[in-house]
């Protein structure tokens, strides 16, 4: 049962780093994002602070903690992370209200939701054509398949 759970890690791991560098995070050459105009292409963001705008798009507000924990940094260094993706116009924090004045929650800004449709839709527009372009229709069926069974297998674990 060992060397059937070392060849599932390192299948894991090989699969995991293709599937972030080919669909979740791939990267799109300049020509392509300069057909979507400025917002594709003007605000330059680290996979960091995309990670944090997923998150904030997902939960609608995150507390200073929770993007230190995310971005695994310590508190001084969240701050000056947090500080420019303000500068960035990404971000803004809001106070909590009432007893909660303590509490500083961000909160992602119009500019940043705007931003983050217009690259979710280069990047499925780009993940179509590759697709398109690379597989044929058996392959795409034979990898919806191979998703369908990996979720399954993976839904039954603790």
């Amino acid at each position: 049962m060992r060397d059937y759970a070392q060849l599932f890690s390192q299948k894991l791991t090989k699969s995991s780093i293709l599937i972030n560098n080919k669909i979740s995070h791939p990267e799109i050459p300049e020509e392509k994002l300069k057909e979507y105009g400025e917002a594709a292409v003007g605000v330059d963001i680290s996979q960091k602070e995309m990670n944090i705008l997923v998150m904030l798009r997902e939960v609608g507000k995150l507390t200073m903690t929770e993007v230190s924990r995310e971005i695994g940094a310590k508190k001084p260094n969240t701050t000056r992370f947090v500080d420019k993706m303000i500068e960035k116009n990404l971000i803004r924090r809001r106070y909590g209200e009432n007893r909660d004045k303590r509490y500083i929650y961000l909160e992602m800004t119009d500019f940043a939701k705007s931003l983050l449709e217009t690259r979710q839709k280069i990047k499925l527009d780009y993940l179509t054509e590759q697709m398109e372009k690379n597989t044929t229709q058996d392959d795409r069926e034979e990898i919806l398949k191979a998703f369908d069974s990996i979720i399954s297998v993976l839904s039954k674990f603790d």
